[in-house]
């Protein structure tokens, strides 16, 4: 969680040094909580709320790439795909994905 690996990183730098990998899930990674993050590599895992977890992972700033088993596109509102640095929205497929929403049809159909 970004919050921790903030935290942990504002109280204890010193002590941290010698970790290598910082790997953080959960909850947006912002620019502070890198900063705060004493040296090392970071992995950023995400996901959307229709992924069951993290469908996606990026070891810089960038959207990064989809896990093992997961599909990622970004498309516009016509389902188009966006050129590379485009806005849109984020569209997961594969085994990680969730079927539907529970006693929503209406959503699901949405989505």
């Amino acid at each position: 969680m970004p919050g921790l690996l903030k935290a942990l990183g504002e109280s204890a730098p010193d002590q941290l040094g010698s970790v290598t990998t910082w790997i953080s899930s959960g909850e947006a990674l912002t620019a502070a909580h890198v900063e705060a993050i004493p040296g090392g590599r970071i992995v950023n895992l995400y996901g959307s709320s229709e992924a069951s977890g993290d469908s996606m992972y990026s070891t810089d700033r960038s959207l990064g790439a989809p896990i093992a088993n997961t599909q990622v596109r970004v498309l516009d509102e016509w389902l188009r795909d966006v050129p590379p640095g485009g806005l849109g929205e984020l569209y997961v497929s594969g085994l990680g994905l969730a079927r539907g929403y529970l006693g929503d049809v209406r959503l699901t159909a949405a989505r």
